[in-house]
């Protein structure tokens, strides 16, 4: 696991960069006042690396709204440039009442057609940052202007991850996703999780830390101990990413896949009130859908479908090869 975390390290550079880019964006999230009572913002970004040289080719999508905003994006060379080598690349995620969705897929299929002994690496990644600005408590006549408490979340997603044993040649396929949440402009919790697999190997947990550490596919979490007004509305901000990253040698037969679905939702939780609080309190939001301190998740808009279409297509043909399905 040493190694693997070494190799995951030294021969990922747009995941390195996601990475810093997580930590910019959620304190970026956390330190901005919502405009108006909800905003969404989803943004994702695709890219290759031909041995040290990054190829940008400006797929990437970047959308603000007030109402439930979505993107995506999508990347597919039988060819081209590359003899001998397919690449499959997709992002997007989706934002609406109390929920985010993100999703990221890579894939490289390579023959040994191509006699140039070089490297090549594909990632995805998506973000999507919600404020829910109208979050209100409400308590008995002659409550206290404030109240300390929890709120309660719920995450749930899977990694399909797969890479191909080749002699003397490195090959990896690796997944990452992390999440942040801020309350009243206090910091409600945040985490990380990476999973790859490297020349082959069974995938595996490489990192986590946080809300997420040694996540197992669903977690049920409280954000940290936070201050919120009575009577009054305050802001809630919810920040959820998602990579795929495959790495490998274009002149040897490869399949490397990796998938990150968490569309399933990142949400308030369901099954437990929103926010704990005392005796005769209550808490309500239109617009992420607390309603008498409960949420329950939207039926799916039309673009949340496609993506559930989208994501079945993908899982299926890689659930169809066995060695190389493993979800966390």
């Amino acid at each position: 696991m040493v190694a693997l975390a070494s190799h995951f390290a030294t021969s990922y550079r747009p995941m390195s960069g996601w990475r810093i880019a997580a930590v910019v964006f959620l304190v970026t999230a956390w330190g901005t006042a919502p405009v108006r009572a909800a905003t969404f913002q989803a943004f994702g970004s695709i890219g290759f690396q031909f041995d040290s040289t990054f190829l940008s080719l400006g797929d990437s999508y970047n959308r603000t709204g007030f109402n439930p905003t979505g993107g995506q994006v999508n990347f597919d060379d039988a060819g081209g440039t590359f003899p001998g080598v397919s690449v499959h690349n997709q992002a997007d995620s989706l934002g609406g009442p109390g929920f985010l969705r993100a999703h990221t897929f890579a894939q490289m299929i390579t023959s040994n057609e191509n006699p140039n002994d070089h490297s090549l690496s594909g990632s995805s990644n998506s973000t999507i940052i919600a404020h829910f600005s109208d979050v209100t408590v409400l308590g008995p006549t002659g409550s206290p202007s404030s109240v300390v408490t929890q709120l309660a979340f719920h995450v749930d997603g899977s990694f399909i991850t797969g890479s191909t044993a080749v002699n003397g040649f490195g090959t990896a396929a690796a997944n990452g996703v992390s999440i942040g949440v801020a309350i009243n402009g206090q910091n409600g919790g945040n985490g990380a999780f990476f999973w790859a697999s490297q020349d082959g190997s069974p995938p595996a947990q490489v990192s986590s830390n946080g809300l997420l550490t040694n996540f197992t596919g669903s977690l049920d979490f409280l954000s940290s101990f936070v201050s919120v007004p009575v009577g009054q509305p305050f802001d809630v901000t919810m920040t959820l990413q998602t990579s795929a990253n495959v790495s490998g040698p274009i002149n040897h037969g490869l399949h490397l896949d990796a998938n990150t679905n968490f569309s399933n939702t990142f949400s308030f939780a369901t099954d437990r009130p929103v926010i704990g609080l005392p005796d005769g309190y209550t808490a309500n939001s239109g617009d992420a859908g607390i309603v008498n301190n409960s949420f329950a998740l939207p039926v799916p808009e039309p673009a949340t479908r496609v993506m559930s279409a989208t994501l079945l297509g993908l899982c299926g043909a890689l659930w169809a090869r066995k060695r190389l399905s493993n979800s966390a």
